[in-house]
């Protein structure tokens, strides 16, 4: 069963090391035995199992309740987080705590959360505000990947098929419960029945075709769309839960092209209605677990959408404020006016260190490598 976040917080691919470089092994979850880190100085975690309910690493997928690093840099101040716990809540997290503290001092801080008891998790619901370098122009699936994008996209979308971060990226279900691929030209979804968009209308294989369709495609609005599913000769429904893509060629990464950013699924209702592509990517609509509040040129504003197939969110709310100085993110994440920052230069890690409530942490880089020949 998916978890209930999905709050991608940007990450770092920076690992604090023991001292004497040995081998080190360490059980972070009380509730499950599989997750240990291991590493030798002077590199950083290259095997790193991660635990579904806890955490080495700032990035989060808290649809999955799976982390993961996007590297970039990021902050967290887990003193500000784990004040707002009760009593029994902080009894629940002591050896999630100390672990974090012992080992990495603080990794992973905002994961602490999913290991709430449900009604903890409803009382302590908050907001999220993380500071960035840059914020894009709006939220729009397949026209950007960048790394100010995805963070922000991959809250409000979601995929057919979903990466698995916590078992080597290996591909897994996502609005998709199931699929058959023939030859590597054709690949049947079978889609997740109940699933809502933000408006309310519930998804069909009717969204699905059209998010991949030639209509869709064309014009200068998804043009990351349009390079990576140029190969797609036909988006056919075969029922209301059964779609069939069909490529001009063989394409031997078929399945993996369904797990890229750009093929989030998108509404087809809201798109056609919209006045035009530019007025759609201000206010899109999705079946992620936040859905658009509001867009200005300084800061996003997502929030939760209680409705989310997967469960309620355990955060009410997402604004991402941009700061294009790095000092300006220090000193707002010092000041607590951010939970977490991100893009933060290797030069500038002494000076964090200097703040005894601040930590660097971070964990193995998630990012997508394409080699394309021509």
């Amino acid at each position: 069963m998916p978890g209930r976040w999905k709050f991608l917080a940007s990450a770092i691919s920076l690992i604090r090391h023991h001292a004497g470089g040995e081998p080190r092994s360490q059980t972070f979850c009380k509730n499950c035995t599989a997750f240990s880190f291991k590493f030798s100085s002077p590199h950083p975690p290259c095997n790193l199992e991660i635990c579904a309910e806890a955490s080495i690493s700032c990035a989060i997928d808290f649809k999955t309740r799976q982390t993961y690093c996007n590297e970039i840099y990021c902050l967290i101040e887990w003193s500000r987080i784990e004040s707002t716990l009760s009593p029994d809540s902080r009894e629940e997290m002591e050896m999630l705590t100390i672990a974090r503290r012992g080992l990495l001092k603080g990794a992973g801080a905002l994961a602490g959360l999913t290991m709430l008891p449900r009604a903890a998790r409803a009382q302590q619901r908050r907001d999220i505000v993380v500071g960035v370098q840059r914020l894009p122009e709006n939220i729009s699936p397949g026209r950007d990947t960048a790394d100010y994008t995805v963070p922000i996209s991959y809250n409000v979308f979601d995929k057919l098929i979903e990466p698995d971060f916590h078992n080597r990226m290996q591909l897994g279900p996502g609005l998709a419960t199931s699929w058959e691929i023939d030859g590597y030209r054709e690949i049947v979804f079978t889609l997740r029945k109940g699933v809502r968009f933000h408006n309310g209308d519930e998804m069909t294989a009717d969204d699905v075709a059209f998010s991949f369709s030639r209509e869709r495609r064309e014009g200068d609005g998804p043009v990351r769309l349009a390079q990576f599913f140029s190969n797609v000769s036909e988006a056919n429904v075969l029922d209301e839960h059964t779609v069939q893509i069909v490529m001009e060629d063989v394409d031997p990464i078929i399945e993996q092209r369904f797990a890229m950013w750009s093929s989030e699924i998108v509404n087809k209702r809201a798109y056609r209605d919209a006045p035009s592509y530019g007025e759609w990517a201000l206010m899109p609509i999705g079946t992620g677990p936040f859905s658009v509040a509001d867009l200005n040129t300084d800061r996003f504003v997502l929030e939760a959408f209680d409705a989310y197939w997967g469960g309620p969110p355990n955060v009410r709310s997402l604004t991402f404020v941009e700061v294009p100085e790095v000092a300006g993110r220090i000193a707002g994440l010092a000041a607590g006016d951010f939970d977490v920052i991100t893009v933060v230069p290797v030069d500038q890690i002494s000076t964090i260190d200097n703040y005894d409530d601040i930590e660097v942490v971070g964990g193995p880089g998630a990012k997508l490598r394409i080699l394309i020949f021509n």
